[in-house]
């Protein structure tokens, strides 16, 4: 028994020599090895590869530094010459670009020009940085001195990383915690040393969440800071983090002052509207006075929301918060909700974070309901959310009510759409199309419409995904009319969509609303999948056959679940006399689903794929053309 302790011992503290001995790699000098490499020993198909990730931080300076090391290895991997860093203090950084050319090393150094410091929120910064002189075959060299902690730690990337390494020395002055995610394991980790090798680039599948939520990396959250003479106490859990926001000057204080516009507006809805929901849709088209930037924001951009107003536009934050204020004064039970967008990270219950945090919504209490409403975008109605911050959840940001709110998308994408089509003696088709779109499918119809220089262009892109139809006249509908479905009809000329063989005619019965690709074509599936929200596509499509045709072969109908309800589809083909009626539905009911179930969804759309694709076999009578 003493002699395995014994050998136990002996193997960690091997362990710990062998990573205690990172890669010997000295920042601004690089080697011809690496600047002849042409390929990526562990994924030959890589655009680019990290060499070399170390960070370290200094207890004693309160600083952190990063050197990171990279290599471009061909034209689609040039992307990797840009960088983005968040910390919560300004950064100092370095860097240069090396490149083999006619047998010697070019040195280009990094410019200040092409570093650009944003002030996210307070003291968030993101740091961008554009690098010199980027080729296949660079190897770029990048060097940031930070105060304080970093924000998060990659081990992994959308491309491979040979060796990464986290070193967070053990200091009686701060006081933080690390969040772990990813699949991915590491390849060493101790209470202040943490390593990553030959770690394989994170693939991104169709219908995830963002990939931050799925790649190994640490989320670093600063909890308390006691040095001498000052003692900060920040995020150690979610109620600390709400009693933070409410004493913020551009957050909890924001509630209580004077916003003399707001008074105004909410003398005029009280004087003009009647119900509930009228005031609501009045409240949120009057804050819309301010445009949205397209800032996603926690906190006010400015102190006073006034400024705003008189400029005419602000931040998701200046108009969401206006809104809550906006709505207390018309006697609304209203909270702030905080959360971190899509594009952000999925927050956690457990662990609390200040700086996840970078969007609020308005929780708001309409007749006996409780709903979540955002005022940034125009084109959506009050109960559906923005994309962006469909997230699972978000915190109520208010010392008298605490507590989680689910996030819903309350509405689905539904699209229906109706074709009655005519097939003629020289097989071309014409007829009608109408389309209906509803929910978050009207959203981005009246996207495409207000984006569109005019209905031309806007037609332009119905054609262009239906190469083989002509548009003779069009009617658009209630595309002003947020609270209503689009409409659309057209009257089409179709050719090319029906082949003839000897005596034998063939019809693809859904030539644009098919499936043609499975978007789960991959053998195995590792991360969960996203749809969003609810989705249906439906629709009926009737042709009318010339006397001078038979049908003969009809597809047989198709009726498809999965085990949980989660995807349900069905089609069917009718056929009574001259006319063939086509029916089809696909529902996906249960908008984020596991993984485990990848095989039976892949199976499903397979299915889908192969009957969607059989054609409609007819006759030619008396061997006629």
């Amino acid at each position: 028994m003493k002699k395995e302790i014994v050998l136990l011992l002996l193997s960690s503290v091997f362990v710990l020599a062998v990573y205690g001995q990172k890669p010997k790699i000295k920042f601004g000098k690089v080697s011809n090895e690496e600047l002849e490499m042409t390929t990526c020993k562990i994924d030959t198909n890589a655009a680019a590869v990290v060499l070399y990730d170390y960070g370290s931080f200094n207890c004693d300076g309160f600083t952190f530094n990063k050197k990171m090391r990279i290599k471009i290895l061909k034209e689609s991997g040039l992307e990797y010459g840009d960088f983005v860093f968040k910390s919560y203090w300004k950064s100092d950084v370095k860097g240069f670009t090396f490149n083999l050319e006619n047998g010697e090393v070019v040195k280009s150094k990094l410019q200040r020009s092409s570093i650009f410091l944003e002030n996210v929120n307070d003291d968030y910064y993101r740091l961008k940085i554009a690098m010199p002189n980027v080729k296949v075959g660079s190897v770029i060299d990048i060097q940031l001195n930070v105060e304080g902690l970093p924000m998060d730690w990659y081990f992994q990337r959308e491309i491979p990383v040979l060796y990464s390494e986290l070193n967070m020395g053990g200091c009686d002055y701060v006081q933080f915690r690390k969040n772990f995610f990813g699949f991915e394991p590491l390849s060493y980790s101790s209470q202040s040393q943490w390593v990553a090798e030959n770690m394989p680039a994170f693939k991104v599948e169709p219908h995830m969440r963002n990939p931050m939520d799925y790649m190994t990396r640490f989320e670093i959250e600063i909890m308390r800071i006691n040095y001498p003479g000052v003692f900060i106490n920040l995020s150690s859990d979610w109620d600390g983090v709400v009693k933070t926001l409410n004493e913020h000057v551009r957050f909890g204080a924001s509630f209580k002052r004077a916003n003399f516009f707001l008074r105004s507006m909410a003398k005029d809805i009280e004087d003009s509207c009647t119900t509930q929901e009228a005031k609501l849709k009045a409240a949120i088209k009057d804050i819309q006075q301010i445009k949205w930037n397209g800032d996603e924001r926690l906190t006010l951009s400015f102190d006073d929301l006034n400024y705003q107003y008189k400029k005419g536009y602000g931040s998701s934050a200046d108009m969401n918060i206006g809104l809550i204020v906006l709505l207390r004064k018309l006697d609304f039970e209203a909270y702030p909700v905080v959360l971190s967008t899509r594009s952000s990270g999925k927050l956690s219950k457990q662990y609390a974070s200040l700086n996840k945090l970078n969007y609020v919504l308005a929780y708001v209490k309409l007749n006996d309901d409780w709903i979540l409403v955002d005022a940034t975008e125009e084109m959506l109605p009050y109960y559906l959310l923005p994309e962006r911050c469909l997230n699972d959840y978000g915190r109520i940001a208010d010392l008298d009510k605490p507590g989680w709110v689910d996030i819903t998308p309350g509405g689905k994408f539904k699209t229906y759409a109706m074709y009655n089509l005519n097939v003629n003696d020289d097989f071309t088709i014409t007829g009608e199309n109408d389309n209906a779109y509803y929910d978050y499918a009207a959203y981005e119809k009246r996207k495409d419409y207000y984006t569109s220089s005019d209905k031309d262009e806007y037609i332009q892109d119905y054609l262009t995904k239906r190469s083989n139809v002509k548009v003779n006249d069009y009617e658009f509908t209630d595309f002003d009319s947020i609270y209503k479905p689009v409409k659309e009809n057209f009257k089409v000329e179709i050719e090319n969509s029906v082949m003839a063989a000897d005596s034998l005619v063939y019809i693809q019965l859904m030539p644009f609303e098919q499936i043609k690709e499975n978007p789960f074509n991959e053998e195995k599936r590792l991360y969960p999948i996203d749809f969003i929200y609810p989705i249906e596509r439906s629709g009926t499509i009737t042709y009318t056959i010339p006397d001078n045709l038979k049908v003969i072969e009809v597809p047989e109908n198709l009726a498809l679940k999965m085990p949980d309800n989660s995807i349900d589809y069905t089609y069917s083909v009718s056929n009574f006399g001259n006319k063939v009626i086509v029916n089809y539905r696909l529902r996906i009911n249960q908008y984020f689903i596991s993984q485990l179930e990848y095989d039976k969804i892949k199976m499903l759309y397979g299915y889908i794929l192969e009957k969607e694709a059989e054609p409609l076999v007819l006759k030619i009578k008396n061997g006629s053309n």
